[in-house]
């Protein structure tokens, strides 16, 4: 949890572009990132399971 405070960390990355952009597909949080699409999905499913984030809309994986 605590590599979220770590924006080096690919968590870091993810969840800082996410709060710096709420309801962003997944797409644009890679392009943002600089990571793949599924390793975004991927961290979005992991941080979803730890309540750190929720899923809205309709797009899977946003």
């Amino acid at each position: 949890m605590y590599d979220l405070l770590d924006p080096e960390s690919e968590r870091g990355r993810v969840y800082r572009s996410l709060v710096s952009h709420p309801g962003a597909p997944a797409g644009a949080l890679a392009a943002r990132t600089g990571l793949s699409e599924s390793t975004v999905r991927q961290l979005l499913k992991e941080l979803a399971a730890e309540d750190m984030v929720m899923t809205v809309g309709q797009e899977p994986g946003a």
